[in-house]
């Protein structure tokens, strides 16, 4: 697996970092970057649709690509591709597919913002401490 947002995409690719990808350059960029993984990429960033964030789930042995989509939050911190990348594995090791695996994290990760939002107290990172139960119920509502 490799998951990267678009930003770690352009820099690992050479690439110029813009505000917005199309999707044609979001799946090119996915195509491009499975030269460094064996199987699955999943780029983090797809901002085509107004109020979700999509992710690009690639699958290089079979030949297939999914994009799944969380609710949209205008809200940037650092820390949130490491929780993201924790639920991911911990969904794939509870059996979950990659595209499922990346709507569980997706949605953790928003559940993380959301419960940071708002704490001017709160400097760095998500407050995924505060969510990590719920990881069971979307483990269970999620296939």
């Amino acid at each position: 697996f490799i998951l990267p947002n678009t930003t770690e995409a352009c820099f690992i690719l050479h690439k110029p970092w813009k505000e917005e990808f199309t999707r044609e350059e979001m799946l090119e960029m996915a195509e491009e970057l499975s030269a460094f993984t064996k199987r699955y990429v999943i780029l983090k960033g797809d901002t085509n649709n107004e109020n979700e964030l999509g992710m690009i789930v690639l699958d290089k042995k079979e030949s297939t690509c999914e994009i799944v989509y969380n609710d949209r939050i205008d809200y940037v911190s650092h820390g949130t591709g490491a929780v993201f990348a924790s639920a991911f594995v911990g969904s794939v090791m509870n059996g979950k597919s990659p595209a499922a695996a990346a709507k569980i994290a997706g949605e953790f990760t928003k559940k993380a913002i959301e419960k940071t939002i708002g704490d001017e107290n709160h400097k760095y990172g998500v407050k995924f401490e505060q969510v990590i139960l719920e990881i069971g119920e979307l483990l269970k509502t999620i296939s």
